[in-house]
């Protein structure tokens, strides 16, 4: 029961942290031309903010006897995430902090969106193929499943940002042709 409180604990300083983070955001003032990008990121905190109270939820569901895998759950919600990181990015306007920002996409206004939709999709796959290798963890050994699913969110999210970057550089050359 005591890792349950030291989990909690942890998890309510995360929120914490995204919370300053939040208030540090809106007093940028950087961010006064791009309203959309606080309102994704409030979409993003309020996700993490659900991700922290069912991870609460299923340790202390753990504590209790019930048999719940926490790594799979874990898993699933961050695959999860990728998805609805994945929606978010297609109507994200430019801004210094949020999205697929490279050196091309912040200078053309055409190639930060065209990245951000095709990016967006990518990301919606990773989190898709995200969920889909947690969910058939569940068959694995119980000594394999946490491992697994961390190694495929790597994975998963590596390819999907190395993948959106490439699809962003094609765009900006594709444009610099014209």
């Amino acid at each position: 029961m005591h890792g349950v409180l030291i989990w909690a604990t942890a998890l309510s300083g995360f929120w914490l942290l995204m919370m300053l983070a939040r208030t540090a955001l809106l007093r940028s003032p950087r961010m006064a031309s791009a309203p959309r990008t606080v309102t994704t990121f409030d979409t993003v905190w309020l996700a993490l903010s659900t991700l922290q109270i069912v991870l609460n939820a299923a340790a202390f569901a753990v504590a209790f006897g019930h048999p719940v895998d926490i790594g799979v759950v874990l898993n699933v919600l961050l695959g999860g995430l990728l998805i609805l990181i994945g929606n978010l990015f297609g109507t994200l306007s430019p801004n210094p902090i949020i999205g697929i920002r490279l050196p091309w996409t912040m200078r053309n206004r055409d190639v930060w969106d065209r990245t951000h939709r095709t990016g967006g999709r990518i990301f919606i796959l990773a989190g898709m193929c995200q969920v889909a290798v947690s969910l058939l963890a569940i068959g694995m050994r119980p000594a394999w499943r946490a491992p697994s699913g961390a190694a495929s969110l790597v994975v998963f999210s590596i390819a999907a940002c190395i993948a959106s970057g490439v699809v962003s550089w094609r765009y900006a050359r594709d444009m610099e042709e014209r």
